[in-house]
């Protein structure tokens, strides 16, 4: 089972890239198979970092739909205090997504794109 407590408060900021950045107002909490996740007040995330080949399928803006999923995934591969696989990371991107009726079809091309885009950012890790 796959849930998060509250819907994300958000503030949108410029981001250095251009594009747009997301920081939480308030700590976020996930209920991921009888686990307990916060994502802490402050973080920031860009929200889903699509590869620009994409873009025209699943665009990179930050939507209502997948920004719960976005935080989460970007917490999971930003962070080594938890003991989350990157496979496990994905699948609760893709779950998630699904949750927020984000449309299928998209949802599993922006799972397409973590698994095979994603190793580099899980290897840095905690390193940022």
């Amino acid at each position: 089972m796959i849930r998060f407590k509250s819907p994300p408060v958000v503030i949108i900021l410029p981001a250095a890239h251009g594009g747009n950045a997301i920081k939480l107002r308030r700590d976020m909490v996930y209920f991921l198979n009888g686990r307990t996740v916060t994502v802490p007040k402050g973080f920031r995330c860009d929200g889903m970092s699509v590869p620009r080949c994409l873009w025209s399928l699943v665009s990179p803006m930050i939507h209502p739909a997948t920004i719960a999923a976005a935080i989460l995934h970007d917490w999971l591969y930003r962070t080594t205090n938890h003991s989350f696989t990157r496979k496990q990371a994905d699948q609760f991107f893709y779950l998630l997504m699904q949750k927020c009726k984000f449309p299928r079809w998209r949802s599993a091309l922006a799972y397409l794109g973590v698994r095979l885009f994603g190793s580099k950012s899980w290897a840095k890790g905690g390193k940022r």
